[in-house]
């Protein structure tokens, strides 16, 4: 059987779940900035939990528009996105990398490497050079780049000889798309949405050493 990693194998990561264990603190911030509104709280949270993975406007504009009934949806888009960032921009900072990850990527620092996320682009250079490991990668895709777009187009400019690293149902759509492997990261309590899935799933990168 062909090892998962070869020799000529681009690795490509997404952000959050994968890189840092950090979905748990964006969960719990996305839903903080709806404190207001006690009465859809529930209705919010089950929606935060089933989108894990679709792009943060995207996600706000469904609340605004279909739970909250807010007329000025759209135009209450971008404030949310703006305090989003402000919020996040310390409370990542507690997020810690996935176990094993900096060890993995200094053992492959001679592959193509690159993060290919749906969250802002300012945050995820932000997070990368908290951490020291902004130089690790190639390139940073993030919002608004489509994740099977990103994956298509590196295969088209490197290689096909690509393994995705994700934590997501949206992640492994986006790999199944565009044809190239796929590893599911799984560092949470929370069960994985890609326990279904015939993929290979592993709680930290020390497992593929």
């Amino acid at each position: 059987m062909k090892p998962i990693i070869s020799p000529d194998t681009i690795l490509v990561f997404d952000k959050d779940g994968v890189l840092f264990n950090s979905e748990t603190i964006k969960l719990r911030a996305f839903e903080d900035l709806f404190l207001d509104y006690p009465e859809h709280a529930e209705a919010i949270h089950i929606y935060n939990h089933e989108s894990v993975g679709r792009p943060r406007a995207e996600k706000f504009a469904y609340i605004l528009r279909e739970i909250l009934k807010r007329d000025d949806s759209e135009e209450a888009v971008a404030g949310y996105m703006e305090r989003s960032k402000t919020m996040l921009k310390e409370r990542l900072k507690e997020a810690p990398m996935i176990g094993g990850l900096k060890d993995f990527l200094a053992k492959h620092d001679s592959k193509l490497k690159f993060v290919c996320s749906v969250a802002i682009p300012e945050e995820v250079n932000d997070q990368l050079s908290f951490n020291g490991i902004s130089g690790m990668f190639e390139d940073v895709f993030a919002y608004p780049h489509d994740k099977a777009d990103v994956l298509s187009s590196i295969k088209e400019d490197y290689g096909d000889d690509i393994l995705f690293f994700g934590d997501t149902l949206t992640d492994y759509e986006a790999a199944v798309k565009a044809d190239v492997a796929f590893v599911g990261i799984h560092a949470t309590e929370y069960p994985s949405p890609l326990a279904e899935k015939d993929v290979r799933l592993i709680g930290d990168y020390a497992e593929l050493a």
